[in-house]
């Protein structure tokens, strides 16, 4: 009887949510979902662990490598004849590669350094389309916290200091309170999370057995879809079209398990259309990334 007048109200509150603040609702949640679904671990010695903050309270501690690469492709390929020698270097991908650390203390305070690694480059310098970068100006390492963030030069020296997006600080303040709660519905539950927003008057389409995505009508006539992981209770993906149809971009982010042979990757993919300003060619930008080496400790 218990589970029955459970999930009746699990229904009713979701649907009163998504009715009252949908997208932020729905954005901030599955975000949740989706970190607190990470492998957490509580060694010995975590107050070691911490020492970007000044406190050592504990908390969260993340490090990851990421590799990000950045190219152009053709939609269809056999405009490729078409491209001016110009737009043809757009082909060539540019790479960059970092290693990232990030803590969070039990009172909210957080502090993270980024360090970028050095990529060999596929493409002639100050060819066309290229950014060229002084030396002294290259961003070698940042340091962030919610107050604001540093860049620093190879040499360790301050190219420049900007303020911290209050957004940002405000959500990796959210963050902290919900970290060390793992969030996985039941079959049973997260079908009763769809229901409400279909009875919400969102429009549900199934996407096989494994993949449910969720349509968003916009004031301005354009719409979004968002992917879901039936399994993962995850966003995968998403796309965001013009009201006339045409794409604005997509999106779409898995995981890749452990393995006995390999360590677990998150890889994601992002793309929009555009046309070559010469050829007026239609191409789109890609920018993939993969995350790998992840370690995660939580002592909250």
């Amino acid at each position: 009887m218990f589970y029955y007048i459970y999930s009746y109200f699990l229904f009713n509150l979701v649907k009163y949510c998504i009715m009252r603040f949908p997208i932020g609702i729905f954005l901030s949640c599955w975000c949740l979902l989706f970190f607190s679904s990470c492998n957490k671990d509580i060694p010995e010695g975590i107050d070691e662990i911490f020492y970007l903050l000044e406190t050592q309270n504990g908390g969260v501690f993340l490090t990851y490598s990421i590799k990000t690469t950045k190219f152009t492709r053709l939609i269809n390929h056999q405009d490729s004849s078409l491209l001016t020698l110009s737009e043809r270097t757009l082909l060539l991908p540019e790479i960059k590669e970092a290693y990232i650390e990030f803590e969070l203390d039990t009172f909210g305070n957080f502090a993270g350094e980024i360090d970028m690694l050095h990529t060999a480059a596929l493409y002639p310098k100050n060819v066309i389309g290229r950014r060229v970068t002084p030396e002294h100006l290259k961003v070698a390492r940042m340091e962030f916290s919610q107050t604001g963030i540093t860049y620093f030069n190879g040499q360790d020296d301050i190219i420049q200091a900007d303020p911290f997006c209050q957004n940002l600080a405000n959500y990796y303040e959210q963050l902290s309170n919900h970290l060390s709660q793992e969030v996985l519905l039941s079959p049973e539950d997260f079908d009763l999370v769809m229901e409400a927003w279909e009875d919400a008057g969102f429009q549900i389409v199934d996407n096989g057995e494994d993949y449910s995505s969720i349509k968003f009508d916009l004031p301005n006539g354009n719409y979004s879809y968002v992917l879901l992981d039936r399994n993962l209770q995850s966003i995968v993906g998403t796309a965001h079209y013009m009201s006339n149809g045409n794409l604005i971009s997509k999106s779409v982010s898995y995981i890749q398990p452990e393995t006995e042979h390999s360590s677990k990757k998150i890889n994601s993919l992002y793309a929009t259309p555009f046309k070559t300003p010469f050829s007026e060619v239609e191409m789109e930008i890609v920018i993939q990334s993969e995350i790998t080496n992840l370690n995660y400790t939580t002592n909250l």
